[in-house]
């Protein structure tokens, strides 16, 4: 169809006058950026920033390479004919495979030379030029993390621009094509403002990594007494996603690997992957998947594999140029994550259902905002949520607008740590009871054990001493009537053998019944209490050696709040010394002593006696009876001895062993 004069004439004209007035009308759109002596603070820059976003390969106005490096006036100029149109809304595209053009005028009004610093809040851009045209000079710089870090002053990509009094520059921004995500604000600021922002900034990761640090010391802790290993998922799981918030605001790369730049894009996506899996795998061992819930264990090690598989995938996406297909393979890996974030969600509902008692309200509670502002922002990435959620609106309030990227994850993180050792510590305090209750069972077992043996002990010797007041007492009684029933009424002298062995019968006698009185210690000490029976047994020891002289320090100690158990083994145990030391000390002094402690009862018994070699000496059966009942008391003996110096014995016995309430107190 042919055109009529009138209307070619008009189209033409229409074109003249839209090439002329084309630059013309992109100049005049925004306001130019007026800078005084006092200026300081955050700008963030919209109505005076117009922007275009080019598609991948090539230009659609004159042809302009979106990879090309500009580096000519010429070049510049042509920029001054693009459409750039005015910025109404936050600069967040998502995966994207445009390249993207900012222009802005800024103008120094006072009348001091200006260092100021533009800020763009991404700091994960591969390469980003920015370019100062003032008259007929050109500044360029290149920064991003196809560099090393020593080009940079701040984990964000801060280009400096230095404005003399009255001087105008136009500048013109230019990010290339990236394979993550290209969301990003600009700010403007003086750089010695924005140096005092980074105090700030380093301030709150601080504490971040500070209260992390914390709450991982307190699960090492509480895993080192409950032995709780699949934990230690947890504890990698919290460390990876520390790592994960470093490297994403560009700390890792300021502070970790600053020289490695190509580790940097390697970290970006390996590190969550390996958050994930170390997530996924706590998971199945806290709500135990594998016998409880088989589908979403399946499902979830799949998941596994499928995270594994793409770690080799996305080290390769650094050296693919093709950003379409870097875009679907980051679109699949998003589609991952949103996966495990909503089976999570239903393994907690489901978990919540079935009332298992794993506490997994608390644990719903603790993944809900982590887990959602993983989720909101991965659909942002995908345009599938408005970008104006918290992250963007947090964005306006200076002066945490260029560090809050990551904020909610980190109160999610911190929240879901504190419940998690809160669970910790009710499992702690569940195990705790559990193991108070088997020590409280072994140490009423261990004491009635000790009971029965003492009874049984005590039991055989009442039998023993009522054996012999039956079977030799009494027969020594009768013998020594009829030895008395020899002496005649005529003779009244006895002779010698006779007296003799009246004597004889006599001591025998004595001993016999001493016998029975020990072998019914307790009730003796009933009948007279345990210090007088203590007493009366260092008086027979002084009557079998005469030479011996015994001297008692009792020290207040309350015996008669002991057990029974504890009052026989201790008088045991001080006869049996006494008895060693009339048979083999050759001693001539005795200090026995009672001390009461903090911890409970110290015993000692000291002799001036010839001493002996401690280690040359075997056990007998006194030596091995004093250690049994000093071990049924817990307690803990020393002995120090030497030739002609003497010996001393000190016994420890704990509180624990020796009142009755002690069982309640373990």
């Amino acid at each position: 169809m042919k055109l009529s004069k009138h209307r070619l004439s008009c189209y033409l004209i229409y074109c003249f006058w839209s090439m002329l007035l084309l630059p013309k009308q992109a100049l005049a759109t925004i306001d130019t950026i007026q800078i005084g002596d006092s200026f300081s603070q955050n700008i963030l820059l919209k109505k005076n920033l117009e922007y275009h976003h080019t598609k991948d390969k090539i230009d659609t106005i004159k042809c302009l390479s979106s990879l090309e490096r500009i580096d000519t006036l010429e070049k510049i100029n042509i920029l001054e004919s693009i459409p750039f149109k005015p910025l109404n809304e936050n600069l967040y595209f998502g995966l994207t495979d445009k390249s993207f053009w900012g222009r802005f005028v800024i103008q120094n009004k006072g009348e001091k030379t200006q260092e100021l610093a533009l800020e763009i809040t991404n700091p994960n851009f591969t390469n980003v030029f920015l370019y100062q045209k003032n008259k007929d000079k050109l500044e360029i710089e290149c920064l991003g993390t196809a560099l090393k870090f020593d080009d940079r002053w701040h984990r964000n990509i801060i280009f400096n621009i230095t404005l003399k009094p009255n001087q105008v520059k136009e500048c013109f921004l230019h990010i290339r094509p990236s394979k993550y995500p290209s969301n990003f604000d600009l700010y403007l600021s003086t750089k010695s403002y924005k140096k005092e922002i980074i105090k700030s900034e380093n301030g709150i990761i601080l504490i971040f990594l500070g209260l992390c640090f914390t709450f991982l010391a307190l699960l090492t802790f509480a895993l080192y007494i409950i032995r709780l290993r699949y934990f230690w998922y947890y504890i990698l799981y919290v460390l990876f996603g520390v790592l994960f918030i470093l490297t994403d605001q560009g700390f890792s790369f300021q502070y970790l690997w600053p020289n490695h730049p190509l580790f940097q894009q390697i970290a970006i996506s390996l590190i969550p992957n390996l958050y994930l899996i170390t997530g996924i795998i706590f998971v199945q061992y806290f709500f135990n998947t594998k016998q409880s819930y088989t589908l979403i264990h399946d499902f979830f090690q799949r998941l596994i594999y499928m995270v594994i598989l793409f770690i080799p995938i996305n080290i390769l996406m650094l050296f693919i140029q093709d950003i379409k297909i870097t875009r679907l393979i980051t679109f699949f890996h998003y589609f991952i994550y949103v996966l495990t974030c909503l089976f999570l969600f239903y393994l907690f509902f489901l978990s919540l259902k079935r009332k298992h008692d794993i506490f997994p309200g608390l644990f719903l509670l603790a993944f809900s905002l982590h887990g959602l502002s993983i989720i909101a922002v991965i659909l942002q990435y995908i345009d599938l949520l408005p970008n104006r959620l918290f992250p963007s609106i947090a964005k306006d309030i200076p002066p945490i607008a260029t560090y809050i990227d990551d904020f909610p994850m980190m109160i999610g993180m911190l929240i879901e740590i504190a419940i998690i050792i809160y669970l910790l510590a009710r499992r702690f305090r569940f195990f705790y009871k559990a193991r108070f209750a088997t020590l409280r069972k072994v140490a009423t077992q261990k004491q009635q054990t000790m009971y029965d043996l003492a009874d049984g002990i005590e039991m055989e010797r009442q039998r023993i001493g009522e054996d012999l007041h039956d079977q030799i007492a009494t027969p020594l009684a009768a013998m020594k009537m009829q030895l008395q029933s020899f002496e005649s009424p005529q003779n009244k002298n006895r002779t010698s053998k006779q007296k003799h062995l009246i004597a004889l019968v006599d001591r025998l006698n004595v001993d016999v019944r001493n016998i029975i009185k020990d072998n019914n210690t307790f009730a003796v000490i009933q009948q007279e209490g345990y210090i007088p029976a203590i007493k009366q047994l260092m008086l027979r020891t002084k009557s079998m050696a005469p030479q011996i002289r015994i001297k008692p320090l009792f020290n207040n100690f309350p015996f008669e709040q002991t057990t029974e158990i504890s009052q026989i083994s201790i008088y045991r145990i001080v006869q049996e010394l006494l008895n060693n030391i009339v048979k083999h000390s050759e001693a001539t002094e005795v200090i026995i002593q009672f001390t009461k402690q903090k911890e409970g009862l110290l015993f000692s018994i000291h002799d001036n006696g010839k001493g002996y070699d401690i280690d040359s000496v075997k056990k007998g059966v006194g030596l091995n009876s004093i250690q049994r009942r000093i071990d049924a008391l817990s307690g803990k003996q020393t002995i120090e001895s030497n030739q002609n110096n003497g010996t001393f014995v000190s016994i420890e016995i704990p509180n624990d062993s020796l009142f009755e309430e002690s069982t309640d107190q373990i």
